[in-house]
């Protein structure tokens, strides 16, 4: 079962993938600190709007997924943690 614990670990770890992606352009990585600081604030204030959250995640590791693919994998255990959730 996923906790919000398991959420904030996978958060973290987007944080470090994101934090050594030096190859990753401004507006990305702009892109998903705010994803990122979106879903902590949605999450610890339990304002859940799940589908505009899903959406952003998909577009990003969409995005992402041929340049980038440590950072789309950080990206999907987030969106994991996020749906087992409920969220």
């Amino acid at each position: 079962m996923t906790t919000q614990r398991t959420l904030s670990e996978r958060l973290e770890q987007l944080g470090r993938e994101l934090a050594s992606s030096a190859s990753l352009s401004a507006p990305d990585r702009q892109r998903l600190e705010q994803l990122i600081a979106d879903v902590r604030d949605h999450v610890e204030l339990e304002r859940y709007e799940p589908q505009s959250l899903a959406d952003r995640l998909q577009d990003a590791t969409s995005h992402l997924e041929q340049t980038h693919p440590r950072l789309t994998l950080a990206i999907g255990a987030v969106a994991e943690a996020l749906s087992r959730l409920g969220i």
